[in-house]
């Protein structure tokens, strides 16, 4: 399950985004996620940063947590905040931040509320794909494979009655044009929960945001493809052979969880690399001195052709889409002409019946009339 955190700065916290007072962090299973390739906008109200993907297991909801703050991080002088979270296309319901609340308090959003009662959690899951050319034509949502957080500074308007949320159509995407979005934000199965009786309408104060974090997720593979995510080159040197499998029961990386080791382990087995222990057998001195070296060149050329094969991939993909719209386009075209021609044939027609309905209405206003008179004596 899917757990998105919003809190005052935390100390004690060392992956998640920070500005202006703030931290977001994603977790996973309970597990807080790490973020890569941070990046901050020029104005210094957005923050950007990657995680990796996979597929989610389902587990509890980790309850409300509080930890020390930092002493800029009051809420005095902010009076009330919304937290707004968009994942995908989905936009979740805000939560209300304000003086009463304590400090410390860590908001956080992990699903929808389908009624009073029931919600359905955020999984991660591979993306609908489809080979309905229709599907191609429609435009891919920018948002796809995006996690938003936006604080604003509110007013609260009026109390209304609890609704659930709006749950959009799971998205198909052509095959062709997938990109590297592999993944992207399902609902669980509905689990019991109690929510609250009333929600509050609100009026936002400014034009912008507060503070706006985004979270990029891909597989790991990709974000390691694209240098995202540093290669772990040196456990690869400490391979002894090369394989093509590995077995299920081997030991995960204690630093790492074991759904994110997993997926660097198939990112590994999809390259082998050379073995070292092969070619010291041969005990030639100045070839095992070459050697030593192979596995870094090895790595960092895995590293260029897992690239490359991206690039190919999605310009492969732009030109099967440039293609397709300009077949679409040329019949379009002829369309548009035959439709200029029927509707060139219409006016003509048009002109002649109107014509014809004014030599008749000439014709009858152009009888004679006759006087007749009556004597009455």
């Amino acid at each position: 399950m899917i757990e998105l955190f919003v809190s005052l700065v935390l100390p004690t916290r060392t992956m998640p985004l920070e500005l202006q007072g703030f931290k977001a962090w994603i977790s996973v299973d309970g597990e807080e996620t790490p973020c890569y390739g941070i990046e901050k906008s020029e104005d210094g109200k957005a923050v950007t940063g990657w995680i990796a993907s996979e597929e989610g297991k389902v587990r509890d909801q980790a309850p409300l947590q509080a930890l020390p703050v930092s002493e800029h991080g009051s809420l005095d002088s902010l009076g009330y905040l919304e937290i707004l979270c968009q994942v995908d296309d989905i936009k979740c319901r805000g939560v209300i931040m304000d003086e009463a609340s304590s400090p410390t308090d860590i908001y956080f959003t992990d699903g929808l509320e389908i009624s009073a009662a029931t919600f359905a959690p955020f999984l991660f899951g591979s993306v609908k794909l489809t080979d309905d050319d229709s599907v191609l034509d429609a435009s891919l949502s920018s948002s796809l494979g995006d996690i938003s957080l936006s604080i604003w500074r509110t007013k609260l308007i009026s109390v209304r009655e609890f609704g659930p949320e709006v749950i959009l159509p799971e998205q198909q995407i052509h095959e062709r044009a997938k990109k590297a979005i592999l993944h992207q934000v399902k609902l669980g199965d509905e689990e019991v929960r109690a929510s609250e009786k009333n929600t509050y309408k609100t009026k936002r104060l400014d034009k912008q945001p507060l503070v706006t974090f985004t979270f990029k997720y891909r597989p790991l593979n990709v974000l390691e493809a694209n240098v995202i995510v540093p290669p772990e080159s040196a456990k690869r040197r400490e391979m002894p052979v090369a394989h093509k499998s590995r077995n299920p029961d081997e030991p995960t990386d204690p630093h790492g969880t074991e759904a994110v080791q997993s997926a660097k382990l198939e990112a590994d087995t999809s390259a082998p690399i050379p073995a070292t222990k092969k070619r010291k057998a041969r005990q030639e001195p100045k070839q095992e001195s070459i050697d030593e070296r192979v596995p870094d060149e090895s790595a960092a050329a895995q590293v260029l052709a897992a690239q490359i094969t991206v690039l190919e991939d999605e310009v492969e993909s732009r030109q099967e889409e440039l293609e397709s719209r300009r077949a679409e386009l040329l019949t379009r075209q002829a369309e548009l002409d035959a439709g200029l021609d029927r509707l060139k044939a219409r006016q003509e027609k048009l002109a002649t019946l109107k014509a014809k309905h004014t030599a008749m209405v000439s014709k009858n206003t152009a009888f004679k009339r006759v006087k007749v008179e009556i004597d009455l004596t």
